[in-house]
């Protein structure tokens, strides 16, 4: 995070150290001022509090800074803080040292050491910070001091001089310190050297202090010029070493490291397995290897390394394993018995009182292994494998996917040099995302980069966006992803690799159960069971979504299950389960809380239930269902394309998924077909979205279309729901007459079929209409006939909009309980039904009755409820009301620059929308704010735009603003 002010850092800094307990103002102004703390202090802290919340919220981490009565308080868990970290690994290692496992404590101390990044509490200012680094700096060298003992003990004299030449160089009057480098370089064959060192410090010692140095110097000298025979270390016996060489440019992965240090580290009462699974390319061996070479002190009498070759053909047995595991420990080959049980009889005997890590690589399944495991907890085992290895009792499994989106651009440039991706990082962001952030995949991509210098990085990312040449593309040497993918779905079962194959036919990341199902022409049940060995093998990935469990493929993986799907039957599969997927989505449309289309009559097939979650379905889905329609268009599937759309419109509607849906929509239009009822269809939807956007003059074209196609088609109610839709163009527009027209011709063909919600909704209509251009009776006897409908058609949903729209009426002829009762009632509705959009008015509504009743107090609450509820909805239309409602009460509470603020924003919503009559109702409120808080010239031209934007649009209000302008004009004007 950036951090540069040393004050700020400060103050974040003693709250992690006081870390899970509360710390009071008073105790941080003690830290940071001592003694002299400024007059400001308080307000100083207040300050540092407040500006690192924002930071750490704008680096997307949690309110991690609590307040409470008590001060502030940093909530931590275990291996959050490096002290914390550091201070347990040092106990550990003095804890295994104390069991004479010295090279064990070793490697922790290392590890524990490898925490610091430089001075404590560099660039941090406060009182508390130089007593506080010194203490941390005495813990550091206290643990370098031990950890030069350990390494003596374990015989690595010669590898520490330099290091510990240097410690003593930094810290000269250390007396441990300089014990250690002496006996290192007199193990080291430096005798002489080592008996300069003590006279160094006895010189230095009486030039600073007058002192001699302690006993244990002046002992271990004594014993170095009678040459001791103890001063010399034992000889080690040589252990086994087979590990292959650990990769340079290792990255990530620090998780599941440790998880598998942790798991193969330090004392054990049984033996224990880590395995370590994921698909091929994902770098298990590589991880694997890493974890060998650091946990390799803790096993003293070696580490073995054996491809079990799982990917073959014919994978090695573990009686071959055990074979070469027994010659490796130096068995002869006439000692390695030829039969089974003797041969796991000999190797349990070896392997019982060794201290060995066996890293296995590529096991093909648990039967390879189980016979492996040694029998003793002294020895560990590492096994990696594509399938993950739940049936081996007591295996620790540490799954790896692909690498952090920073990870994989930092691998491709260890790989090609940081200037050249510093060059074009948005194209190396890309390769990476093309390689699907798969190991093996970047090492591919950066081996041929490096191979043409010339080549730019964009010019590869063009050639890779390609899916029908990626594969081809990643490949160099012997290293090629298609034959790795291969390797693992070659060992699939006929029902496992069919499943797969139609998997890779879906043009999505992942998919749900019953998706599956139907590629497969199987019950859910059957289909899970052959996803299961999908899943063993890592070539499907689960997921969580939306309450279910959903099965992923990695793009590449997706790719080469493409290639692999020819035939006609596969093709076949994918259509029926589109056709599925269109039978749940009509289902779920059904289901829906509020329907603004009527949508077309689309038969659901008979296997499709209706989803639970009609919502939450959706969202699952929306990217199967987008991505369905693309491909269906590729694939000229127009029919099934136009219905999936139109099956989806009242969601999008409902969620504000606007511009999705319309690609998908003007894609379909665009690729044309001959079904009158699914150019209908997508007419009527992109006309409704685009009116509601504002965008009138391209909407009415096709609203027009839409209702003579429904005409011609003999479809009253969508026809009638077009000419609704068209009305709102022309009210939009102030062109009263032609919008009355089309409402009444909405209602004549709507009242001559079957009563549906639909008339409802044309009466609705009316209503708001009626409002707007004449007096509130005729409005009100308009929305009592929507309203008899919507109870007659159980549209719950509608009636909670039509008592929003009566509760109005009643407002307009100052009824002000009568109002609150209903809008308080169509409140309720809409919570009940889940409508988001009708809570927002409601509140907005309430709001602006108690403006008008002079309770500001209730006014503001319930102006800023309706503004909360319509920014967690996504309903931009919900959020300029609030405000224009929010900024009328701050105007009357006087909290001007609130108001002028608000009405600012909703302004430019309402310029977005396009929505006339909006902006000259809030034009002429800013006018007012402005001339209120003292601006009178802005504010009268201002109100000179609200004038001329009401005479356009021939509306009443012109006399309103034009009075207010008199009223308001300069003395003499």
């Amino acid at each position: 995070m950036p951090l540069t002010r040393p004050r700020r850092r400060a103050v974040l800094a003693y709250l992690l150290l006081s870390a899970n307990q509360p710390v009071s103002i008073e105790r941080l102004i003690d830290a940071l001022w001592r003694e002299a703390p400024p007059a400001t202090a308080r307000d100083q802290i207040h300050a540092e509090v407040s500006a690192l919340r924002k930071v750490i919220r704008q680096a997307g981490g949690v309110d991690l800074i609590e307040s409470s009565a008590a001060g502030y308080r940093i909530t931590l868990q275990p291996g959050q803080l490096d002290l914390d970290e550091f201070t347990r690994a040092v106990a550990y290692a003095r804890a295994l040292a104390a069991k004479e496992e010295f090279g064990a404590g070793a490697h922790q101390l290392r590890g524990a050491l490898q925490l610091w990044r430089g001075e404590a509490l560099a660039d941090v200012a406060g009182e508390y910070v130089a007593p506080l680094r010194a203490r941390l700096e005495e813990q550091r060298v206290t643990a370098q001091e031990y950890l030069a003992e350990l390494e003596l003990a374990c015989g690595n004299h010669d590898e520490i001089l330099g290091w510990l030449a240097d410690l003593v160089s930094d810290h000269p009057l250390r007396e441990g310190l300089r014990a250690h480098l002496m006996l290192a370089l007199y193990r080291s064959g430096r005798r002489s050297e080592a008996l300069s060192t003590a006279r160094e410090l006895r010189q230095l010692l009486k030039e600073d202090e007058g002192l001699d140095p302690g006993p244990d110097i002046l002992a271990l000298e004594r014993r170095m010029l009678r040459d001791e025979a103890d001063l010399v270390a034992q000889p080690r016996p040589r252990a086994l070493r087979q590990l292959p060489a650990d990769i340079g440019d290792f990255l990530g992965r620090n998780e599941e490291l440790a998880r598998l240090i942790t798991v193969l580290s330090g004392h054990r009462a049984v033996p224990v397995t880590a395995c370590v699974a994921g698909m091929g390319g994902a770098g298990k061996t590589t991880l694997a290897v890493r974890a060998a070479h650091r946990l390799s002190a803790g096993y003293p009498d070696g580490c073995l390394f054996f491809d079990l070759r799982g990917s073959d053909a014919v994978p090695h047995s573990d009686f071959q394993v055990m074979g070469s595991i027994l010659r490796s420990l130096g068995l002869p080959g006439a000692a390695i018995p030829g039969d089974r049980d003797a041969r796991l009889a000999v190797y349990r005997s070896e392997l019982a009182d060794r201290r060995l890590l066996l890293v296995l690589d590529n096991a093909a399944d648990e039967a390879q292994i189980r016979a492996l495991v040694p029998p003793s907890p002294t020895s560990g085992l590492l096994v990696t494998s594509r399938r993950v290895l739940a049936g081996l009792d007591g295996a620790h499994v540490v799954q790896v996917g692909v690498l952090a989106p920073g990870e994989a651009v930092s691998m491709l440039c260890a790989m090609v040099g940081n200037a050249r991706v510093d060059a074009d990082p948005v194209a190396a962001a890309r390769l990476v995302e093309l390689g699907g952030r798969l190991p093996l995949a970047i090492r591919v991509i950066g081996t041929r980069l490096a191979q043409r210098p010339d080549l730019p990085l964009a010019r590869l990312a063009d050639r890779l966006a390609d899916e029908r040449s990626r594969l081809d593309e990643l490949a160099v040497g012997d290293r090629e992803i298609r034959a790795v993918i291969g390797l693992s779905s070659a060992r699939l079962d006929e029902d496992a690799r069919k499943a797969w194959r139609r998997m890779g036919l879906l043009p999505v990341p992942q998919m749900a159960l019953w998706t599956v199902a139907a590629l497969l022409d199987l019950p859910e049940a059957a289909a899970e069971r052959v996803v299961d060995r999908l899943v063993a093998a890592s070539l499907v990935s689960p997921v969580g979504g939306a309450g279910e469990t959903r099965f992923a493929l990695h793009d590449l993986v997706r790719l080469h299950a493409r290639e692999q799907a020819v035939d006609d039957e596969d093709t076949a599969s994918l259509h029926r389960a589109y056709e599925m997927l269109l039978a749940l989505a009509v289902r779920a449309d059904a289901g829906l809380p509020i329907r603004a289309f009527p949508t077309p009559t689309i038969e659901a097939g008979a296997g499709a239930a209706s989803p639970a979650e009609p919502v939450s379905w959706f969202e699952a889905e929306q990217a199967t269902i987008l991505a369905a329609v693309r491909d269906c268009v590729a694939r000229q599937w127009i029919g099934l394309a136009w219905r999936l759309v139109a099956a989806m419109m009242n969601f999008c509607s409902l969620q504000d998924y606007i511009e999705e849906w319309v690609d998908a929509a003007e894609l379909v239009r665009s690729a044309g077909g001959e079904n009158e009822q699914g150019q209908a269809a997508l007419a009527l939807g992109l006309g409704g979205v685009l009116r509601g956007r504002g965008r009138a003059a391209e909407a009415l074209p096709l609203l027009r279309m839409a209702r003579l196609g429904y005409r011609r088609l003999g479809d009253r109610r969508r026809a009638g729901s077009a000419a609704l839709q068209l009305s709102a163009v022309h009210r939009t527009g102030g062109r009263w007459r032609m919008s009355r027209a089309a409402v009444f011709w909405a209602i004549r063909e709507l009242e001559s079929i079957e009563q549906t919600a639909q008339l409802g909704y044309a009466q609705l209509a009316l209503g708001n209409l009626l409002l707007e251009t004449e007096a509130t009776e005729p409005a009100r006897l308009a929305y009592q006939r929507a309203l008899e409908v919507m109870r007659a058609t159980a549209d719950r949903a509608g009636e909670g909009t039509v008592l929003i729209c009566l509760a109005q009426t009643w407002r307009r002829d100052r009824r002000f309980e009568k109002a609150l009762t209903i809008y308080e009632e169509a409140s309720v509705i809409c919570h009940e039904v889940g409508d988001p959009v009708g809570r927002c008015m409601a509140a907005d509504s309430i709001a602006r009755v108690h403006m008008m009743t002079g309770d500001l107090t209730l006014a503001t609450q319930h102006a800023k409820a309706a503004l909360v509820i319509a920014e967690h909805s996504s309903h931009p239309r919900g959020v300029m009301n609030a405000l224009i409602t929010a900024g009328e009460v701050a105007m009357q509470v006087g909290d001007l620059l609130e108001a002028i603020e608000g009405l600012s924003r909703a302004l430019q919503l309402a310029q977005g929308f396009n929505a006339k009559m909006d902006i000259a109702h809030i034009t002429f409120q800013l006018a007012r704010a402005r001339h209120a808080a003292g601006e009178p010239d802005r504010a009268r031209a201002i109100g000179q735009e609200a004038l001329d934007l009401y005479t356009a649009l021939n509306r009443s209000e012109t006399t309103k603003v034009a009075a207010w302008l008199a009223a308001t004009a300069p003395p003499g004007n």
